[in-house]
């Protein structure tokens, strides 16, 4: 259950980005981006996701950071991404899907897009408007795709 919701949460907060610095590569951004929320560092999370998304995520005034911390508040989310394990990324041009295993087993994935140079966390349009696909829980705020769960 509680890794049901975090594959949900995860997508959704992909799904909406925040801009900011991105990776050299799809898994660096996604090993970072799952580093900060697992430390509950909002910025950090906020400045990998792709910059086409903030709107999706920045709404009434409330800014990524802010939006990510009382998205995460329990805690609950953050101590699943402990010792996840992040897998080499499936590139297709400026685009790429990062698979991601959390410590239960369950799998998804988590799409990057490249943007200014760097990869960046991004909503995917395959992937029923989540942040991630394949087995999991919900979805990126929409659903994942192939299995039981989305990121």
């Amino acid at each position: 259950m509680r890794s049901t919701l975090l594959l949900c949460t995860l997508g959704a907060l992909a799904v909406a980005g925040c801009g900011g610095s991105g990776a050299a590569d799809p898994q660096g951004v996604v090993k970072h981006y799952l580093g900060a929320l697992s430390s509950s560092d909002w910025g950090g999370a906020c400045n990998d996701i792709a910059k086409d998304s903030k709107a999706k995520l920045e709404v009434n005034g409330r800014k990524c950071p802010e939006v990510l911390a009382t998205t995460l508040k329990s805690g609950r989310t953050t101590a699943l991404l402990k010792g996840v394990t992040v897998g080499h990324a499936t590139v297709a041009g400026s685009s790429a899907k990062v698979p991601v295993t959390l410590p239960s087993g369950q799998s998804f994935s988590i799409p990057a897009t490249k943007e200014d140079g760097n990869w960046r966390v991004q909503s995917g349009s395959s992937t029923g408007g989540a942040g991630a696909s394949g087995g999991g829980a919900g979805g990126a705020g929409a659903g994942k795709s192939g299995g039981s769960g989305k990121g």
